[in-house]
């Protein structure tokens, strides 16, 4: 293997590593220019010659790499006609070095992996290029009501998963809303699904709640049902009760609780075992003696 080959492997092997970067002197990026560049190529990196340097006799390659490729092979001569040099000796090329610096070249924005795919149109020199800066390497946070406007996009991801105004799911209701709105609408009844404690001890969706206090909670005060069904009910009673005390000595009294309570109880079966009437037919309604307890 020739000098040429071991050298141009051995920078092959230092731009695959992990880094994937060049050394700052070598060859650009054939892929920043406009139009084709291919006679414009270093013969030792292969791409477009940075910073041209030429031996006496004129051969041309990046400085950076006719330095190295210098003190790599040990003779300090030229790859292509072995004359020998030191890196005193080697020239600038400025025809080819100005050739160069008037090519178009593409927006360094086409080098993000955020938004090279929105299609920049931008073409200039690599001077201007050097100190371009494309708005479209910057972006307002996508978030309704978030103030932060001119963000560069390189960091607009990590803006996002903290940004108050981000997107946030309610487990309870299945409603996205901000996430600097998340408390109040938990907290301030905005939202109708979230769990809430009863006094009975139950927990109980905010929305359920007046259906579970007429119907279910214990600790819940309703209207008196024996005295709605019999119309009479103990001299204790004051028309509403709480469902816990309903046959309670406190609502009914210690001398009437039971005599109500059966009364209440046999009225209620009445209802449930009498049929729906039939017309022209006489119905009969059987209580059975052990609907009627009695307790003392």
């Amino acid at each position: 293997m020739s000098t040429m080959a071991k050298f141009q492997n051995r920078k092959s092997n230092l731009w695959s590593n992990k880094t994937r970067s060049k050394t700052p002197l070598s060859g650009l990026d054939s892929k920043l220019f406009v139009k084709d560049v291919t006679h414009l190529k270093c013969g030792i990196c292969l791409d477009v010659y940075n910073d041209p340097q030429q031996c006496k006799v004129g051969h041309i390659y990046c400085k950076g790499c006719f330095v190295d490729y210098i003190n790599f092979s040990g003779g300090h001569c030229c790859p292509t006609c072995d004359l020998y040099m030191t890196e005193e000796n080697l020239s600038s090329n400025l025809f080819v070095k100005n050739i160069i610096a008037e090519l178009l070249v593409s927006c360094p924005c086409l080098e993000d992996e955020e938004v090279k795919d929105l299609g920049c149109k931008w073409t200039g020199t690599l001077v201007e290029r050097s100190s371009r800066v494309c708005p479209m390497l910057f972006g307002d946070c996508p978030n309704d009501g978030c103030d932060v406007t001119g963000l560069r996009l390189s960091y607009m991801k990590a803006h996002k998963l903290k940004c108050p105004r981000r997107p946030t799911l309610c487990s309870a209701c299945n409603t996205t809303v901000p996430f600097d709105e998340f408390q109040p609408h938990n907290l301030n009844g905005q939202c109708t699904f979230r769990v809430v404690d009863c006094d009975c001890g139950d927990d109980v969706r905010y929305c359920d709640m007046e259906t579970h206090q007429r119907d279910e909670c214990t600790h819940a005060t309703i209207p008196c049902p024996i005295l709605q069904e019999m119309k009479v009910c103990s001299s204790c009673c004051t028309g509403t009760v709480a469902r816990r005390l309903l046959y309670s000595d406190a609502h009914l009294g210690h001398q009437t609780c039971a005599l109500v309570k059966a009364l209440f109880q046999l009225n209620l079966t009445l209802k449930k075992s009498q049929p729906k009437l039939v017309p022209k037919q006489e119905q009969v309604v059987v209580i059975k003696a052990e609907d009627i307890q009695i307790i003392m």
